[in-house]
């Protein structure tokens, strides 16, 4: 049974993922294609997000230090709901402001993002003992995206619930008009209260103590009567903590081409109505909760470094399925897909990273875990808009499948050096 904690964690996580990654995923977009911007305007709206959440990270993990992951990861969600509702108020600004206030609200919510991921990681280590951290985390990795699916269904249904709820048609033209897009926007943004209650609800909770294992850092000074070290991370625990960001790096550089623009992609490519992208982010999202509560069965029968290889493969191939065929059935298979796998080897790779340092490098680990996804995933999102401009969308997802495939590759060599 995991502890009071630990549930008022995971129902914050429950109504973020609603909120955040259901319905405001399914509308932004769609809501600034409305507003008349194009790709390249939405890679970089993305990218204002992620750059903020790039920078902050390291600050994240250092006020960690000082405040606790606890209060830290609070405000940080306090300063996503405050971004997502700033951002859809961009209409009653001057024209000549409105791509400033668009970039400056979607960094305000890139930074509280980096201070709740950042610090929920070690909060979460904090929370449970070390026998019940797989379930914990694939708990929580499930549980996102249950709550995304709902939220998508939402969200793809929202636009035309409040346009007749205001006397307005619904019809092809009237599904342009930015308007319900807006209002469906702010009531995401207030649907994330929820979740800072919850997480105001929790208290402060102890760093666990660990089996001598997985403390790897914690025998300083105790070396074996060999005199070498106990592990790497006793000698380099910062070569340890870079590798992990390339490794994240790379892993959510390969994601984010998909979650970025495939909205974009059935909108402006395949011409498809928000209520259908809707449905298909929402079957993505559900077929992704399985696939994540199946990760600590997987990772007892073939280890936590299996698992997230052939997950990292899975998803390349799943993205470039949906990159060979244009079809509105292979881009939904294709996304379910890479969310399915995405979400399996995030659980178990967030693990591994802790699980590499002792609980005094926690903090700076997960730091530089989304660090190093924060500056690919911006980075693909900036420039991903351009790719789709001069190259097209599909060799966009095939650059996220090999770049998926590199983060694997990588991986895969250190974990056999490691376990040689």
């Amino acid at each position: 049974m995991l502890s009071r904690d630990v549930r008022l964690y995971l129902t914050g996580a429950a109504a973020f993922g609603f909120a955040q990654e259901g319905v405001r995923g399914v509308l932004l977009n769609l809501y600034l294609l409305r507003l008349g911007y194009g790709p390249r305007f939405i890679g970089l709206v993305s990218a204002s997000s992620l750059l903020a959440f790039t920078v902050s990270c390291p600050a994240a993990g250092a006020m960690a230090s000082r405040k606790g992951s606890r209060a830290v990861m609070i405000s940080g969600m306090g300063l996503i709901a405050a971004g997502s509702g700033l951002l859809p108020l961009v209409e009653v600004i001057p024209e000549s402001w409105q791509e400033e206030w668009l970039l400056a609200a979607s960094a305000l919510g890139g930074l509280g993002l980096a201070l709740y991921l950042v610090n929920g990681i070690p909060f979460l280590m904090g929370a449970t003992r070390q026998e019940e951290r797989d379930h914990a985390f694939s708990a929580q990795m499930g549980l996102v995206p249950l709550a995304a699916f709902a939220g998508s269904l939402v969200g793809g249904a929202l636009p035309g619930l409040l346009a007749r709820m205001m006397g307005i048609p619904v019809n092809s033209a009237t599904m342009d008009n930015p308007e319900p897009y807006r209002y469906a926007l702010l009531l995401a943004a207030a649907l994330l209260l929820p979740a800072v209650w919850a997480l105001l609800a929790t208290k402060p909770v102890r760093v666990w103590p660990v089996p001598a294992q997985e403390d790897l850092g914690q025998h300083r000074g105790r070396a074996p009567a060999s005199g070498k070290p106990r592990s790497v991370a006793e000698r380099l625990p910062w070569a340890l903590i870079l590798l992990i960001a390339l490794v994240a790096g790379l892993r959510y550089a390969g994601q984010s081409t998909t979650r970025t623009f495939f909205n974009v992609y059935l909108d402006d490519e395949l011409g498809t109505s928000t209520a259908l992208i809707g449905t298909i982010t929402a079957v993505a999202q559900l077929v992704a909760v399985p696939a994540a509560l199946a990760t600590p069965m997987l990772v007892a029968r073939w280890s936590r470094d299996r698992v997230i290889v052939a997950g990292s493969m899975g998803q390349a191939l799943s993205q470039s399925v949906l990159a060979l065929v244009p079809s509105l059935g292979a881009a939904g298979l294709g996304y379910a897909g890479t969310m399915a796998m995405f979400q399996t080897t995030t659980s178990a790779f967030r693990v591994y990273s802790q699980e590499l340092v002792s609980p005094r490098w926690r903090a700076s680990m997960a730091a530089a875990l989304m660090m190093g996804a924060g500056v690919t995933a911006s980075f693909m999102a900036f420039f991903g808009g351009f790719v789709i401009t001069a190259l097209g969308y599909t060799n966009l997802f095939l650059l996220g499948a090999g770049l998926t495939v590199l983060g694997a590759a990588v991986f895969g060599m250190f974990s056999r050096q490691k376990g040689t």
